[in-house]
């Protein structure tokens, strides 16, 4: 069983004219699927990916446009939600979720916050959607390795939805996507849901030491509602100065699993959606 999983959900909106493109879907997202869960999973399971102010294997994202994602010709209206899962269990949830008759299959009507919108697709390969992708740990790590000789000395991620990182030595949120930042959310959620061995403190000196921003076209945006926030979102350009070491091989292993775990804070209710660009 393949233990990451981005899965892509396109909607057709019941009434068109209700859509507000700069509305924030990330909280009713994160309740629609949590429900499905609950109702054909495992209320058990459900409830544990509720609990606050713990490390959540899931993501869930606000609505997107077509041309949010990327350039795109695809006709306009087109909208998506996406959530992945960071271990198995949460793999299977999603799964089940999505089979024929259950809460996110294609048919299936959904309420996002009075938004009345019908899945008409479910994606999980990148051959049907950008963002769609199943794979593991171990299939990340060793494809990765296996191109070690010929990875790219530059990282470019962009962030897809509002990003920020809480200070551990002030407790204020920060906006900046530094290297330290973004690969040490990476590196802590991939040691706290792979069974892998992952590098120790030294990757992430590595970082501090080796990686600089190299490039970045990124603006501050706010998300209203219940409970303000404000993140990044464009791209940013990380450099290595050391290439060569293997710490940048993990630094590119780390890149792709973006995709799945997110970056920064807040990622299971539509914050933090980060891929390689």
């Amino acid at each position: 069983m393949n233990s990451l999983l981005s899965s892509v959900l396109e909607l057709t909106p019941r009434f068109p004219g209700q859509i507000q493109n700069k509305s924030w879907y990330g909280w009713a997202s994160q309740a629609i699927l949590l429900k499905a869960v609950r109702q054909v999973f495992s209320p058990r399971l459900s409830q544990s990916m509720h609990v606050d102010n713990l490390r959540r294997a899931y993501t869930a994202s606000s609505l997107y446009l077509a041309g949010e994602i990327g350039a795109s010709s695809a006709a306009e209206g087109r909208y998506f939600l996406r959530f992945t899962a960071l271990n198995e269990e949460c793999a299977r949830a999603l799964i089940s979720t999505t089979q024929p008759g259950r809460p996110l299959s294609p048919g299936s009507q959904l309420n996002l916050s009075g938004l009345q919108m019908r899945i008409v697709g479910i994606y999980v390969q990148q051959l049907q959607h950008k963002l769609a992708q199943t794979s593991s740990y171990e299939c990340l790590f060793n494809s990765t390795a296996r191109n070690a000789a010929s990875l790219n000395e530059r990282i470019t991620f962009r962030l897809g939805s509002a990003t920020f990182f809480k200070s551990t030595d002030t407790g204020g949120f920060q906006y900046e996507p530094k290297p330290a930042l973004v690969f040490g959310s990476l590196f802590e959620r991939w040691k706290l849901f792979s069974s892998l061995r992952a590098p120790g403190a030294e990757f992430m000196e590595y970082v501090d030491q080796s990686i600089r921003v190299d490039d970045q076209a990124l603006e501050l945006t706010g998300v209203g509602g219940k409970y303000q926030r404000q993140g990044a979102v464009g791209t940013v350009t990380y450099i290595s100065a050391d290439p060569q070491s293997p710490y940048w091989v993990f630094a590119h292993v780390l890149a792709r699993y973006a995709l799945f775990a997110g970056v920064g804070k807040e990622t299971a209710s539509g914050f933090g959606q980060c891929w390689v660009q």
